[in-house]
């Protein structure tokens, strides 16, 4: 069984964004990601013509599809401050509606919704007070669970979030824990990348690089814990040549689970 399946990257166009693959990356290990802007407009209202165009894309692609849609206000919130916002809630509803509707058979997630971005919270472990926060809005998210197939739970590094190494490799199994309790019937991916992000960099190209050595313990923890498996991000390669893709120390960790 596939557990370990690499993003396309995006390519911008006037309009929308298409993606492409990495041609080391097999069939089955191709995951299709369609950003946002296959789904609300530039003012972030939900826009069910680019719905549609994204069913159709989805539907010729015929793979584990990721819904990347981050514009809402009920996810956003990396520090544990998470407001009551059903409305937001809501709009994910919306959004997957619309899109079931033209792509029916399509196997998909949103990215990060389900169990939410919550980096500083999930490190403090089960006994901090910002974990608790993460945990007590579950249920809000019960009624997005019933309409997705599969979740995509993020657990990128992040510099600006202060922690040693080992509390984010706890972090990735805290989550899988949490996921497997409260969300147990459906396929969980944790998502992953070799980069520690940051804001206001001019490129993820600049952000730099994980040690090939925790990087690797990421990918091991992960797909031992999620039922899916691992999903590594396909930004990872926007501004490299396949030759320079080659190069990088995490080429050879991927290339093991694929």
């Amino acid at each position: 069984m596939t557990r370990f399946f690499v993003e396309a990257h995006r390519v911008k166009q006037p309009t929308l964004e298409r993606t492409e693959y990495a041609s080391w990356v097999p069939q089955d290990n191709r995951c299709l990601i369609l950003y946002q802007n296959f789904f609300v407009d530039n003012n972030k209202n939900i826009d069910e013509e680019r719905i549609k165009q994204a069913a159709e894309v989805a539907s010729a692609e015929d793979t584990l599809t990721m819904l990347d849609v981050e514009c809402f206000p009920t996810v956003i919130n990396d520090w544990g401050n998470w407001p009551s916002d059903m409305d937001g809630l809501a709009k994910y509803l919306e959004v997957i509606r619309t899109f079931r509707k033209y792509a029916p058979d399509v196997r998909c997630g949103f990215y990060g919704v389900i169990p939410g971005y919550a980096y500083a919270g999930i490190m403090q472990g089960p006994k901090g007070e910002r974990y608790k926060k993460w945990v007590d809005r579950f249920p809000n998210l019960q009624e997005i669970y019933k309409e997705v197939d599969v979740l995509f739970c993020d657990a990128y590094a992040f510099p600006y979030v202060p922690y040693r190494d080992e509390e984010w490799l706890a972090s990735i199994a805290y989550q899988a824990m949490e996921v497997r309790n409260h969300f147990p019937e459906k396929k969980a991916y944790c998502v992953l990348s070799p980069y520690r992000f940051s804001t206001g960099l001019p490129s993820i190209m600049d952000a730099p690089l994980l040690d090939a050595d925790l990087f690797d313990a990421s990918v091991a923890t992960a797909n031992a814990l999620y039922s899916g498996g691992v999903v590594l991000w396909g930004g990872v390669w926007n501004a490299l040549t396949e030759d320079a893709q080659a190069q990088q120390p995490w080429y050879q960790i991927v290339q093991r689970y694929l």
